[in-house]
């Protein structure tokens, strides 16, 4: 079953998946176009960025699900992500920021039950594989 885990709160019931992108982080000094018209770029590392795709939940699932994510002013670690690397071929667990939650669409189905359904949340890699690419 298709699952990870955000913060300490496994998610599998309202994953609907989701995508990795590993990017290259260059360094912004040594990223320049010589007088002789070579390239010069130095990779610092990759970093992730995972897009989380969600199916409708209900109150409480939606609640959980921001919980875990724990935007908040005293947060700096960032929140944990444990999910299958595709780079690296096995679950990781690495520190990821979400800038904002998305809003949230509310409504209720034909039997009465209330459920919520959200865009992909984005989150990027705190700290990026400096080294490794």
């Amino acid at each position: 079953m298709l699952s990870i885990i955000i913060g300490t709160k496994k998610i599998s019931n309202y994953l609907a998946g989701y995508d990795v992108t590993v990017e290259k982080v260059y360094d912004t000094n040594l990223n320049y176009t010589s007088i002789s018209g070579n390239k010069v770029q130095k990779i610092l590392g990759v970093q992730r960025v995972i897009k989380i795709k969600f199916e409708p939940m209900n109150t409480a699932q939606i609640s959980e699900l921001f919980t875990a994510i724990g935007l908040s002013t005293q947060d700096t670690q960032g929140t944990s992500i444990t999910y299958l690397d595709p780079l690296a071929g096995t679950t990781l667990t690495k520190s990821f920021t979400c800038e904002q939650l998305p809003a949230a669409s509310y409504f209720q189905s034909d039997d009465g039950i209330d459920f919520w359904t959200i865009p992909d949340i984005e989150f990027t890699e705190m700290a990026s594989s400096w080294g490794s690419a």
